[in-house]
């Protein structure tokens, strides 16, 4: 169209913000992934071997999008796979004990920490084409969230589904389910990068979702620490 490139640069964080019980920090990706494989050497953060992991982290631009880079599309298939299968998995609306049983939080913090560090980042300003579904506001309603997704995705997979996805932002705080929301909106992103775009809300910055004095336990940081 004239309008936007596509054609830009893509920048991979060398670090990344670590939340665990001594707080916040920020450490290198490298270490946390070298700490995780050694702690569990069927991590699904890890494919190939750990000497490969520099080559990848080093790599700080290139003008290829996420699908159109193998080595990036295997760090980011494999652990967006296992969010989507967990989160199925994991799923009990009907349960009285709560809509979510957990069976392995630390995995699932690793392979969003695996996400967040390599999909491609987005633009302020995309330029998409009908038909496009476009959700908005979701605020940690999984519930919702998982009915449409049910209801708008053909088999429960992308490639089968008429119209492609578009979420306006302002995924968590408020809501109950904001860490396994985001994180669907995040492995459905890195599984579909083509099909799935999304924008950022006032919602995911930190001055907001960081905000515990005004949303209490509703806050996204505090499901994190949760």
């Amino acid at each position: 169209t004239g309008r936007y490139n596509s054609a830009k640069e893509y920048k991979i964080s060398q670090k990344m913000l670590v939340i665990d019980k001594a707080g916040v920090h920020n450490r290198k990706v490298l270490d946390v992934i070298k700490e995780s494989s050694q702690q569990d050497p069927l991590n699904p953060m890890m494919v190939g071997d750990i000497a490969d992991m520099p080559y990848v982290l080093e790599r700080e631009e290139s003008t290829l999008p996420q699908h159109a880079r193998p080595e990036l599309g295997a760090l980011v298939n494999k652990p967006s796979q296992w969010i989507l299968k967990y989160l199925e998995d994991c799923y009990t609306p009907d349960n009285a004990h709560g809509v979510f049983q957990h069976t392995n939080v630390q995995r699932f913090a690793q392979c969003i920490s695996t996400l967040c560090v390599n999909i491609d980042p987005t633009t302020a300003l995309l330029d998409l084409h009908s038909p496009m579904y476009v959700l908005g506001d979701i605020h940690g309603n999984y519930k919702d969230l998982n009915y449409l997704s049910k209801n708008i995705i053909q088999f429960n997979n992308m490639k089968y589904s008429a119209s492609n996805l578009l979420f306006l932002g302002d995924y968590v705080d408020r809501g109950p389910w904001s860490v396994e929301t985001a994180a669907w909106i995040l492995a459905m992103k890195a599984r579909y990068p083509t099909r799935v775009h999304v924008l950022r809300g006032n919602h995911e910055f930190y001055s907001v979702n960081g905000d515990e004095a005004t949303y209490g336990p509703g806050s996204f940081f505090a499901k994190c620490k949760g």
